[in-house]
């Protein structure tokens, strides 16, 4: 199937009937997508031959035109055939449209050819072959694009050809150098043998021929071990952005059903693979502050760290910076070691940055979660004047009833509900 970005350039470009014939072509033969590029650099180019043979002949509306065309058909496979077959006349170039077209197709030209020789030859040829076919037909634009379609199939088909030939013959040699690192000595012996030049030889084609991953091999058996870790870590990107987001689901699987145990060693994962990832260490935090196993305090103080590691990357004042000054507060609240008002206090001073962020008008509902937070470390922070700290609590417990209301937020209405007339009485009561 054509491209649909290539449909656009189709309905929006004027002169590039060729570049559908050629995209075509070039499905009907079979070939891998990689070069299915190459089928439209060269089908531009021959477009740019025809704009600059026939520039003379520009008129305006040639884009209507093309819609117009494309609309009487059912596919481009059609709008092909029907051009081949004499059906519809060849469309004319707007002077000024033409000019546009031609810088895309040298920029594209110039990226192509810097890829691959057999590329740029077969673009030079079909272009000169449209050039000797319009020459021979006159104005019979059509038949000379017929011409090209069956000159370009045959192309094609060979290129299809070579493609295999060539990963044959990598799949033999890349083989090869699997076997000359898999002969290691035995442990306690001499180190590895230096390769034969044959060895060295095979390497060095392998490095022409092969992506990432071959190359990487091919850089290890000829020792060039700063090319290896280069190639070796672009050949591991996909698989560890692959794995990266498997585990980050594994773990979110766990987290989400409750069982915050199993879901510390897939976000554990993760995070070795992305530790500057905001998400995989806030994850593996949240894991643990939640885990049940023991003991407890490792955990918190691990989740302390990441906190504290995550805020180092963050810009102060950022909805993110506050959410994790918040987290950070709930495991200074929750770490079961240490001092208790030392550790409160960390927590009371993490929630109040956060709230310099979380305002009821711009974050209501982390504003009040926030409040909710502050006023539970008031009320059991065991220094200062208790009533002064049991009065505070009170207030910050009002203004998150404010927003969890018993209507829109049942179930955390009920808990500062109940949180308030602890503080109420706890005040009561003398403190």
């Amino acid at each position: 199937m054509v491209s649909p970005g290539l449909i656009k350039m189709l309905k929006n470009t004027a002169g590039l009937t060729a570049a559908v014939f050629a995209a075509t072509a070039a499905t009907a033969a079979g070939v891998p997508i990689a070069l299915l590029s190459l089928g439209y650099a060269a089908a531009l180019l021959v477009g740019q031959s025809w704009i600059e043979a026939h520039d003379e002949k520009a008129l305006a509306g040639v884009r209507d035109d093309l819609r117009t065309l494309l609309g009487k058909h059912e596919n481009l496979s059609s709008l092909v055939e029907a051009l081949a077959q004499g059906k519809e006349t060849h469309l004319e170039i707007e002077r000024e449209r033409a000019r546009d077209v031609c810088a895309l197709l040298t920029a594209s030209v110039e990226e192509l050819a810097a890829s691959a020789a057999d590329n740029t030859a077969l673009i030079k040829y079909s272009t000169e072959w449209l050039g000797a076919r319009l020459e021979e037909y006159g104005d019979d634009f059509t038949r000379a694009l017929d011409s090209l379609g069956d000159y370009l199939r045959q192309e094609f088909a060979l290129l299809h050809d070579r493609h295999d030939v060539t990963h044959g013959k990598l799949d033999e040699l890349s083989a090869r150098l699997d076997a000359v690192l898999a002969d290691k000595p035995a442990a306690g012996s001499e180190s590895p043998a230096e390769p034969s030049a044959e060895e060295l030889a095979i390497a060095a084609e392998v490095r022409r021929l092969g992506a990432a991953k071959e190359k990487a091999k091919a850089a290890l058996v000829q020792r060039d071990f700063a090319a290896f870790r280069a190639h070796l870590a672009e050949a591991m990107k996909p698989a560890l952005a692959e794995a990266f987001e498997l585990l980050t689901l594994q773990g979110d699987g766990c987290y989400y059903e409750g069982r915050f145990d199993e879901a510390i060693g897939p976000y554990e994962k993760a995070y070795a693979i992305r530790p500057d990832d905001f998400t995989a260490g806030n994850n593996l935090a949240l894991a643990l502050r939640q885990a049940s196993r023991l003991p407890r305090a490792a955990d918190i103080e691990r989740a302390i760290e990441l906190h504290r590691e995550a805020m180092a990357g963050l810009v102060a004042g950022s909805e993110r910076w506050a959410a994790t000054q918040n987290n950070l507060g709930n495991a200074w609240q929750e770490l079961p070691t240490g001092e208790k008002a030392e550790n409160l206090g960390r927590a009371i001073a993490c929630y109040e940055r956060a709230l310099e962020v979380y305002t009821r008008a711009a974050h209501p509902v982390d504003w009040a979660m926030t409040q909710n937070n502050l006023a539970n470390a008031l009320g059991e922070l065991p220094t200062g004047e208790r009533g002064e700290n049991l009065e505070r609590a009170i207030a910050c417990y009002e203004k998150v009833l404010e927003v969890y209301t018993r209507a829109a937020f049942p179930h955390y209405h009920e808990i500062a509900a109940g949180n308030l007339r602890k503080a109420q009485e706890a005040l009561a009561a003398g403190g």
